[in-house]
C-alpha cells in the first residue's frame, strides 16, 4: 500500500500548493493594510497583555480540545508577524509557513495542538501561529488546542 504521506510527488504538489497560497495571502495582506491605512482602520492583531490580568481570579488548564477558529482573535505575543485575521504580513516567514501548510495539506490530522490562553469566549495564541494562519487559509473550522482559562472577578 502507498503511503501518500511520504509520496515525493504528493509532497512536491503540497509545497507548491502552499507556497503559492502563501504568497497570495501575503499581497491579501498588503491590500487590505493599505485599504485600512486609507481608511485610519487597524488591522493589528490583538494583544493579550492588553487585557488587565489584575482581576483574574483563577487560571487553569482544560483537556485539549477543539477551537472554534472564528473566536481566536489574538496573541500573547508576535503581533508584527500577522494581523488581525492570521495573514502573514512579512516574506521573511515564507519559508516556516510554507513549510506547516505543506504538513497540514499532506497530512491534516498530523500537527500539535496549539496553546491558547481562553478569555471569556475569546482566544489568544500562545504557541501555534503558523498553524492558526495555515488552518484559517485552509479552512478549517476547529483546530485542537491545550487551553488555559482565565476566569475573571465581577464585579457586583
Amino acid at each position: 500500500m502507498l503511503d501518500i504521506s511520504t509520496n515525493p510527488s504528493r509532497t512536491a504538489r503540497a509545497y507548491v500548493t502552499a507556497r503559492n497560497l502563501f504568497d497570495r495571502l501575503y499581497l491579501v495582506a498588503k491590500l487590505k493594510a493599505f485599504i485600512a491605512n486609507l481608511l485610519g482602520q487597524s488591522r493589528e492583531l490583538q494583544m493579550l497583555d492588553e487585557i488587565n490580568s489584575d482581576g483574574v481570579k483563577s487560571r487553569y488548564i482544560l483537556e485539549r480540545q477543539a477551537v472554534p477558529m472564528e473566536r481566536i482573535i489574538g496573541s500573547e505575543g508576535r503581533s508584527e508577524e500577522y494581523d488581525k485575521e492570521f495573514l502573514p504580513r512579512h516574506r521573511r516567514d515564507r519559508e516556516r509557513w510554507v513549510s506547516v501548510a505543506a504538513g497540514m495539506i499532506r497530512n491534516p490530522t498530523q500537527f500539535s495542538p496549539i496553546r491558547v490562553v481562553r478569555v471569556g469566549d475569546d482566544y489568544y495564541i500562545q504557541d501555534g501561529h503558523h498553524r492558526v494562519s495555515v488552518a484559517r487559509a485552509l479552512n478549517y473550522l476547529f483546530i485542537d488546542a491545550d487551553v488555559t482559562v482565565w476566569d475573571f472577578e465581577h464585579e457586583a
